[in-house]
This record gives structure tokens, sequence and C-alpha cells, in this order.
């Protein structure tokens, strides 16, 4: 027996499901549209960051966006294991490593074309994927074994092994290279680390736990505030590499150079290259 592709796969579970509950239907364009039953919301939790976040040393004050992000759908830390593996509107079957795949939204649709199969949620959108689960006003899922996820809108995300959690305008997710790319006011919360990062975009690597970040590149830990136009945040070891005009406030104290390194453990930092700095005692 031929085998089926899992996105044609996916696309006839849709047209299952809607026959199993006849909706209204409006062909557009050679696409199928279905109505999906609203789920139930799940537990919110705050989104609020450490109070020494909120201000930045010398007096220079972390942007508005940092100082009071708005709540977010957020897991809480302690029941985010429990919740990585709660049903959702729809299974839509395992991928090629074995891992759930799940989604729900208020509407569903899926293109059939041959070449261009793409399953369409909208409305509270909700993906749940290996250990990534993705919230937004638009989600689009494609290829081989729903290997891309591009959520739209709004888009709150989190990552529950490492209990990272993502915002964006935009974030694209790889299930196959395991790499998620944040892309408009972007922020990235290390949430087991007290690491908050924020850019133009962000580019997070689940296997290296290596984090790129670029343009207006902020990251927070405790009293240390870092500043570049581009930043790569090695998680793993706890350091942090700037350069792009990077500077590094460190309580009172303020630190300048070409490249900058800071041991986010130790605090220590390492500069290269028309180093300048102020200490305050």
């Amino acid at each position: 027996m031929k085998a089926v592709k899992p996105a044609l796969a996916l696309s006839c579970l849709i047209f299952a499901a809607s026959c199993a509950a006849p909706t209204a239907f409006q062909p557009d364009g050679g696409e199928l549209g279905y109505a999906a039953t609203e789920t139930a919301a799940l537990p919110l939790g705050e989104a609020g960051l450490p109070a020494q976040h909120a201000h930045a040393p010398n007096g220079d004050y972390a942007p508005p966006e940092i100082a009071a992000l708005s709540p977010a759908p957020e897991l809480e830390p302690e029941t985010a294991a429990q919740h990585a593996h709660a049903p959702a509107q729809q299974d839509a079957g395992r991928g090629a490593r074995g891992e759930a795949f799940t989604f729900s939204a208020d509407r569903m649709s899926g293109s059939r074309a041959l070449g261009r199969e793409v399953t369409v949620l909208a409305g509270n959108a909700e993906v749940r994927a290996d250990n990534m689960i993705l919230r937004a006003n638009r989600i689009e899922i494609s290829g081989d074994d729903n290997q891309f996820i591009d959520s739209i809108g709004n888009v709150w995300g989190m990552e529950i092994e490492r209990n990272i959690v993502f915002r964006a305008d935009r974030i694209r997710y790889d299930r196959e290279l395991r790499v998620a790319r944040l892309e408009g006011n972007a922020v990235l919360e290390d949430r087991a680390n007290e690491v908050v990062a924020m850019g133009g975009f962000i580019e997070f690597d689940e296997e290296t736990e290596i984090t790129v970040l670029q343009i207006s590149v902020r990251l927070f830990q405790d009293d240390m505030v870092s500043r570049a136009e581009h930043a790569v945040y090695r998680r793993a070891e706890q350091l942090l590499d700037l350069s792009g005009f990077p500077v590094v406030f460190r309580g009172d104290d303020e630190f300048r150079a070409d490249r900058i390194r800071v041991d986010l453990e130790s605090n220590d930092v390492f500069m290269e290259g028309a180093v300048t700095g102020t200490i305050r005692n």
C-alpha cells in the first residue's frame, strides 16, 4: 500500500472531522473551510518580570516593553510538564520522531493542492509539538510530518523542557532542525537562569542551546544590562558575546569596547578593542 504524505494525512483528518460534525461550507479558491469547536481556555499565568529588570543602572531605564510586559497565556513552571501532554482540539498524529502533535483553533482551513499542502488555524490558534507550545492569531502548518509551523500575530510560545518563554510578532519553528526564529518585537525569557533577552530578530537552537540575537539587542540579568547590535547567548556555558557598539552596565559601572564577553555566572566582563570603562565606588 502506498504511504500517504503526512501533510495530506492531516488534511484528511480535517476532512473527516468536518464530516462527523457538519458545518457551513463555502468553497474558496480550491481551499476547504471548516469550523472547529472552541476549546476551554488553559490556566493563565502572570507575565511579570523580576522587579530588578524594570530599571537599568545609572538611571538608564529599560524600555517600556520590559518594564511592563502585557499578561500572556503562560504556563507556570510547576505545571508545565502536565500541560505538555494535555489534550487539544485535534490530534494530528505523530511525526517522524514518534512525538505527539496536537492543535486547536476557532477555525480551520486546508489546501490539498499538490506541492502546497497546508493547514491554517485561525482564532485562538494553538499547536503543541514535541517540547514546544505555540499560540497565535494564526498558525500555518506545512511540510512532511508537519515539519514547519508558522505562527503570526501576538505570538506566545514555550519550550517546556528548558522553561523558556518566547514572544514575538511572528515565530517560525522547524521541528526537524528544532530551531525557532522570532521576528519583530522578539523577547526570549530564560526563566531557569533569570535572563531576559530582546531584539528585532532572535534564533534559538534547541539542540545546541545557542541563541543568536540581532538588531537593538538588550539582555537583562540581575543588576546587569547589556546592549549591542549583535549577540550570541550560549545557555549551556552561560556566556554572552556582544558586538556592534556593545555596552554593559553592571550596577553603577559601565563598560564599552569593540567586543565584549560576559560570564553570566560570575558576572565577569572581558573586553577587546577600544576599551573604555567607568567604575564608581
